[in-house]
């Protein structure tokens, strides 16, 4: 391959991802539009409860970590909270991204010494009893609305 064909590609491959991206804050901007509308409002909210939301989301990547951990029954966290991690990021980050995010997580446990049967049981249980756990809490929401 010549360099002249190389920098070619690399021309078009440039092309494409600006492309990408260009589509992709075309779908977002209207909504990044009416979240920054209110960004005046976050000046009224308390400090402590940055603390508080700081707090809770910890507490929630935690017991995820803590439930995934007892399904594999595993002593490795650290492997545990960083494909979960890489999970979450994936799966925000790319469109229809959750199940590449998953296959991620797999692999990432995988490659870490989990066997493959039990990553497998393990992320499907705990994906069953997370989308159970959000629709209880719509429906306590409902309930209470």
């Amino acid at each position: 391959m010549s360099a002249r064909s190389a920098s070619r590609r690399n021309v078009i491959v440039r092309i494409v991802v600006l492309l990408v991206a260009l589509v992709g804050l075309y779908v977002v901007w209207p909504s990044l539009l009416a979240e920054l509308d209110r960004l005046p409002e976050v000046d009224r909210l308390n400090p402590v409860w940055f603390t508080v939301m700081l707090a809770c989301e910890t507490a929630s990547f935690t017991c995820l970590w803590m439930l995934q951990r007892l399904m594999l029954r595993s002593t490795r966290w650290y492997a545990i909270a960083t494909a979960q991690l890489s999970q979450n990021a994936v799966a925000k980050l790319l469109p229809g991204g959750t199940a590449a995010g998953e296959a991620l997580q797999y692999r990432m446990l995988v490659t870490a010494g989990e066997r493959p049967e039990k990553v497998g049981v393990a992320l499907a249980a705990s994906g069953v009893y997370a989308v159970n756990r959000a629709q209880e809490a719509g429906c306590t929401y409902c309930y209470a609305g």
